[in-house]
């Protein structure tokens, strides 16, 4: 007999389905099976300090996303001009 693999990704959890495997949805990455949502900023990660890409208005710091030197993040998590 022929054995099926049934693959299912919580959407709750952040995760969808790709053909037959899980990917964290775009914004999070995969830690110890779960989907971590990237730190502010960052909408591509590999890990909770590494940030791929920056979300538009944001611009690479080291190794993270953050607001350009004449900027501050403010408490909607937006850069804003000081």
């Amino acid at each position: 007999s022929r054995l099926l693999k049934l693959y299912v990704c919580d959407v709750a959890d952040n995760f969808v389905l790709n053909g037959t495997e899980c990917f964290c949805q775009p914004g999070f990455y995969y830690s110890s099976g779960s989907c971590i949502a990237c730190p502010t900023g960052c909408e591509t990660c590999s890990s909770g300090t590494v940030c791929e890409t920056c979300v538009s208005g944001f611009a690479t710091v080291g190794t993270g996303c953050g607001c350009a030197d004449n900027e501050f993040l403010n408490s909607s998590k937006v850069c804003q001009t000081c």
